[in-house]
Order: structure tokens, then C-alpha cells, then sequence
């Protein structure tokens, strides 16, 4: 390895590897439509957790996220063919707060894909491209 280059720590090796093999999960779970979504570990560290943000909010919430799948108070399509986004009311823990999130799914493939997770200071979402599902 010569002084440009960065070992790449093991637990992050695997992440990257793109051999055939099932992805690792964080969790994989079914939402109110009957769809089966799974959570990447790749996607939770890359695109949650590091990577395209910092989001400390979301580190040991990997089961709110899961809830808001499971039980979401609203999906509305996405600007995104195949992709709808979730909406949620929780209490995120690590920073003791009430929040909105938003979980952003892509359906194009079987199981069904989460790509993101925001927390978000307010909801913006004005349903004007439908609603999909709506908790009774």
C-alpha cells in the first residue's frame, strides 16, 4: 500500500464486497400494503447513518425505522418512479426529541428497498400527488 491509499477496515470491506451473495440486513419486515421491505446495512451506514449526510440522530433507531414501515401514518408516492415515501411521528431516543421521518422506499425491486432516512424540523408534504395509504 503505498502513502495515498487508506486501509479499508474489515467490518467496511464487507460492506463493499460485491460478490452474488444476499446483502446483510439491519432488518427486513412488511408494511401495511403487503410489500416486504428490507434495510441494507450498506444503505443504513452510507445513506442514514455517514456517507451522502451525518445523521446521529438516526445510531440504535434501527427499530423506529422499522416501526414506520410497519405502521406508517401516511405513504405518498415519490418524486421517483417506483419509489413512495413514508411518513412517521416518532421519538427519537438519541436525541430526546419528537420528530417527523420520512423513509423513502424503492419498489422496483423484490424485496422492496429502503434508500433513505430523513428527520425532518416540519411536514411539507401536501399529498398533491395522492395519497397511497393513510392509517385509519
Amino acid at each position: 500500500m503505498d502513502e495515498h491509499e487508506r486501509e479499508i477496515p474489515a467490518e467496511k470491506k464487507s460492506l463493499n464486497n460485491s460478490t452474488a451473495e444476499a446483502p446483510i440486513l439491519v432488518f427486513s419486515t412488511t408494511d401495511p400494503l403487503g410489500n416486504t421491505v428490507q434495510l441494507k446495512t450498506s444503505t443504513w451506514n452510507m445513506h442514514v447513518l455517514d456517507g451522502d449526510h451525518y445523521r446521529p440522530e438516526f445510531i440504535g433507531q434501527e427499530e423506529v425505522i422499522k416501526r414506520v414501515i410497519e405502521d406508517p401514518q401516511f405513504i405518498i408516492p415519490d418524486v421517483k418512479e417506483n419509489r413512495q415515501r413514508y411518513y412517521g411521528l416518532v421519538h427519537l431516543t438519541t436525541n430526546n426529541k419528537i420528530k417527523p421521518v420520512k423513509v423513502v422506499v424503492d419498489h422496483s425491486t423484490s424485496p422492496s428497498d429502503i434508500c433513505t432516512v430523513f428527520s425532518m424540523s416540519k411536514m411539507t408534504e401536501t399529498g398533491e400527488r395522492g395519497i397511497t395509504y393513510a392509517r385509519k
